[in-house]
């Protein structure tokens, strides 16, 4: 046995691991500090890293995206603790074309290049580059993360596209799954202290002002930072990319930095759980919890709003700091399709709220719109196209789009047997149709991505 050897080999791997730690006195600078005291000396420890050019990303995803089978770590198809759908063979299975997913992986700019106008050094820094599958990046497109409750797409590790359900942020989100939600957040946070104040002309949206985020994005960060700490992989990587770019992510080597900076900005509420769409039949009582956050649930008050309708048979009753019960208890003749949303207001920011539909029913005797209205497709990125079903078209329909704020965006008629295109211009977003025929009246919503 060739004892030399194998003592190189023990110390390079020693030094290897001794180098890949943090510093002595990496963070010195950062000591005692808080707010934007605290984030701009963790700016002035990070910055000027060794930038790297696009194409060598493919190497370092080898050191800084390498699963213990030796397969392409990539978290839009990973399943932790399970089985993924597919995975991925470096050099091999990167992208060129591809036409689904399992097709190839590709450099994923978890922060979208377009936001910072594909400038340098962020082009390539590794911190939020990762590698990931081609077609699911595709879907992800440039839409800010966030959560969905209503998503139109699913990834096979269950990754979501869909109109966003957090706080006051709106339009299109995509949302990763829950075991990886914190080290994407953790990722922005490394951005937006690694840029301050390096941003000119960056993009805005409902998540980022810039290399800033809104208090939005501030509360959802904040909560994925919390509900999925700091994991090994992110430990390994964090250490990985220190030997290529010199530089770390703060806040994987002290999560505490997060709270420390952005943990007493009065950032809006936002809802825990959702009401889906529900039934009750006549003379029956349904009762639903709701749990929300807040910096202060003390603060924060909970309403409802039956849009373009009246629903005196709802009510909602505090139960304790952050639950409130939504009770509804429908009499004779309250038969009916309410769309009703739940808002919470604390006072200070704008108002977030989500929208359900809740039928009352007789019996079994609810007719389906379907019978006498069909809307395709949904969702939509261009038009929608409403047609009237032959089976059961009347002379005249009244058709009403309202936003999820109540406001009245589009009214029109159809008569017999006739179709109508709409929604080129609207906005990003979720949309309330209420038609009403001769015999009933109904409402539906819609998505326009």
């Amino acid at each position: 046995m060739n004892y030399r050897k194998i003592i190189a080999l023990l110390f390079m791997v020693s030094a290897f691991q001794l180098s890949a730690q943090i510093p002595t006195g990496y963070y010195d600078n950062a000591q005692g500090l808080n707010g934007t005291e605290l984030r701009q000396a963790l700016h002035d420890i990070i910055d000027n890293h060794n930038s790297q050019s696009y194409s060598a990303l493919w190497t370092h995803f080898q050191s800084t995206d390498r699963k213990s089978n030796n397969k392409v770590w990539d978290m839009y198809s990973d399943v932790p603790g399970g089985t993924p759908p597919y995975e991925f063979a470096f050099v091999m299975d990167q992208c060129g074309n591809y036409q689904a997913e399992g097709d190839c992986y590709n450099r994923e700019h978890s922060w979208p290049k377009s936001w910072f106008n594909d400038g340098y050094p962020m082009y390539t820094d590794l911190f939020h580059l990762v590698p990931s599958d081609g077609y699911v990046n595709g879907q992800r497109s440039n839409h800010p993360y966030g959560e969905t409750n209503d998503p139109y797409w699913i990834s096979q590790n269950g990754s979501e596209v869909g109109t966003s359900s957090f706080s006051t942020m709106s339009g299109t989100v995509f949302e990763p799954i829950d075991a990886y939600k914190g080290d994407f957040a953790r990722n922005y946070m490394y951005m937006v202290t690694r840029y301050f104040n390096e941003d000119t002309n960056w993009y805005t949206n409902d998540l980022v002002d810039g290399a800033n985020f809104t208090l939005a994005g501030t509360a959802l960060m904040l909560k994925w930072h919390q509900e999925d700490p700091v994991s090994q992989k992110e430990i390994d990587r964090n250490n990985a990319i220190y030997e290529i770019q010199n530089n770390r992510n703060p806040f994987i080597d002290h999560p505490e930095y997060a709270d420390q900076i952005w943990g007493n900005i009065n950032t809006p509420p936002y809802f825990v759980n959702y009401i889906s769409d529900t039934s009750v039949a006549e003379n029956q009582t349904l009762e639903l919890d709701i749990y929300y956050d807040d910096n202060d649930p003390q603060s924060v008050n909970i309403e409802w709003n039956c849009l373009f309708c009246s629903a005196d048979f709802v009510s909602l009753t505090n139960i304790n700091e952050g639950h409130v019960r939504f009770t509804a208890q429908p009499v004779s003749g309250d038969v009916g399709s309410y769309s009703i949303t739940i808002i919470a207001n604390d006072g200070a920011n704008e108002t977030p709220n989500y929208l359900f539909d809740l039928e009352i029913e007789e019996g079994n005797a609810i007719a389906d719109v379907k019978n006498y209205i069909n809307i395709a497709p949904n969702p939509s990125n261009n038009n929608f196209v409403i047609n009237t079903s032959a089976a059961n078209s009347t002379s005249h329909q009244r058709i009403y789009v309202y936003n999820v704020a109540g406001q009245q965006v589009e009214a029109f008629k159809l008569n017999q047997s006739s179709t109508y295109q709409f929604g080129s211009d609207y906005k990003q977003g979720t949309y309330i149709v209420k038609i009403i025929t001769p015999e009933h009246t109904f409402t539906q919503k819609l998505v326009k991505q």
